[in-house]
């Protein structure tokens, strides 16, 4: 969705005006963040992803045919940047479906929290440990679809592949979820 009031930083911001380009960035933050939080949720990768999108948009804003399509161009260039860093970095380590899920139980005492707000943290760290091992294609797709809303085609054409494959995953995805979650 276009947003008028942005047209002028946009113009500006391609023109190689600095303070155009920091407003606007400050403007979509939000948006940057959050769009970043439904792929990874890794603060440190959310500051590096927000620091290399701004870096891309004041170097490619120029390169834009149209400032009316700047919000969808930003959502495409977050996420693909974000893909980017999380295939780079499970390349480099491997996940530990386990690292930091103890860290909720001892920093909450049971004793004191309802039973209701006990079981939604169990159930967070059960479906945090399911989602950690899962494919990380099926786990973007989940996190696509589910977290930010988006349909089969959006998805599609954001990861360069068809439609019928994100519904094959995205399947996929749901069945290993059934598998892993307890029914109630």
């Amino acid at each position: 969705m276009f947003k008028p009031h942005l047209l002028p930083l946009i113009l500006k911001t391609a023109s190689g005006d600095g303070e155009a380009f920091e407003q606007l960035i400050i403007s979509q933050k939000n948006f940057i963040c959050y769009t970043i939080r439904g792929i990874t949720n890794c603060r440190e990768d959310i500051e590096d992803i927000c620091q290399e999108v701004a870096i891309i948009v004041f170097q490619r804003i120029g390169s834009l045919k149209r400032p009316e399509a700047f919000l969808s161009w930003l959502h495409t260039l977050v996420v693909r940047v974000s893909l980017r860093l999380v295939r780079a970095r499970i390349r480099l380590v491997a996940f530990d479906n386990d690292d930091g899920l103890d860290i909720l139980y001892l920093e909450t005492d049971s004793d004191c929290l309802p039973a209701a707000h006990i079981e939604r943290l169990e159930l967070r760290c059960t479906i945090r440990t399911a989602l950690g091992r899962m494919p990380e294609t099926l786990r973007i797709i989940l996190a696509l679809y589910y977290f930010r809303g988006m349909r089969c085609r959006e998805i599609a054409d954001l990861l360069g592949t068809t439609t019928g494959a994100v519904s094959v995953y995205l399947s996929r995805a749901r069945d290993r979820m059934r598998k892993e979650l307890p029914l109630p």
